[in-house]
């Protein structure tokens, strides 16, 4: 009920946001104006920025099989590939900031604003449907490029309507040509980093760092056993928690990128402090309540 909830209240939100925009943002003596514009300013650009630098980290899969078939495409906007996309973001909003913050006219009546609106719109309406297609971030999240996204293109369909916007011919041209040039270059540098950043992970996924450390203690309390095909120290309770990250790449691939993200950053230096059995064998205690909840979640999945 909560994972609707939140989104709902979000829609709802931007909806209010938008008619205070349309009403009152052109009555700058109105109290209410100028908790629109701070509210305005926090729900179009530093929010829908926040989720594109979570995106940057989170979006990374831990090797090369976490792409599915989308292969380099699926880290277009991971890593330095993603920066690219958040330096476009806050150079677009600092237009719109300016508009918002300090100058009505600006935000109705210049051309270098609309097209500023338009370009945060598609990167919102971007983010929204890698979310959602190829699930980089888990798809909840959608929710929170899309209703900004939808509120910034009204926003620009409402400015040329208005039929106010000004400036020089040859100046609005060539400013347009200049930022679509711009944000042409950017795609490539996007594909080129997105290939160095795919090219870089790992062909195989990552080892469950923390519990091959608690298999590690006393074979008859932790029930492990050499494997003579890798040379490694396995038990159930390993394998039970290889069969649950399974369980998380196939239905719910968004969740598991993010949950193996930080496994990747704690999982290593935890493992590394456990270095005697007696450690290995706390650390198989605590982790089994996660083991047999894995276990129930596995069990009840329907196979096929």
């Amino acid at each position: 009920m909560e994972a609707i909830l939140i989104p709902v209240i979000y829609l709802m939100l931007h909806a209010v946001i938008f008619i205070f925009l349309i009403l009152e943002l052109g009555n700058p003596s109105s109290k209410l104006s100028v908790f629109c514009r701070i509210l305005s300013v926090v729900m179009l650009t530093i929010a829908p920025g926040l989720l594109l630098a979570l995106a940057i980290g989170a979006s990374t899969p831990g090797w090369k099989g976490g792409t599915g078939n989308y292969g380099w495409f699926f880290v277009i906007d991971s890593d330095q590939a993603g920066l690219v996309t958040l330096i476009i973001w806050i150079i677009a909003s600092v237009s719109l900031l300016a508009g918002l913050l300090f100058n009505t006219n600006w935000l109705y009546k210049s051309w270098i604003n609309f097209v500023m609106v338009l370009t945060l719109a598609a990167i919102c309406h971007w983010h929204t449907c890698t979310t959602l297609i190829m699930e980089t971030l888990p798809p909840v999240l959608a929710f929170f490029p899309f209703a900004p996204g939808v509120n910034l293109l009204l926003l620009a369909v409402y400015i040329y309507t208005r039929k106010e916007l000004t400036g020089r011919l040859r100046s609005t041209v060539a400013f347009i040509l200049t930022w679509l040039s711009t944000l042409a270059a950017a795609i490539y540098v996007k594909v080129i980093l997105a290939h160095e950043v795919y090219n870089a992970l790992p062909d195989t996924p990552p080892d469950c760092f923390i519990v091959t450390a608690a298999a590690q203690g006393n074979r008859r309390f932790v029930g492990s056993t050499l494997n003579p095909q890798t040379g490694r120290v396995e038990n159930v309770q390993l394998a039970r928690m290889r069969a649950f990250e399974q369980y998380l790449i196939h239905k719910h691939p968004g969740a598991h990128r993010l949950l193996r993200k930080v496994y990747n950053r704690v999982g290593p230096v935890v493992a590394r402090r456990i270095q005697r059995p007696i450690l290995a064998d706390l650390m198989y205690v605590m982790l089994k309540p996660i083991e047999l909840l894995a276990m129930v979640i596995c069990r009840q999945t329907p196979r096929g």
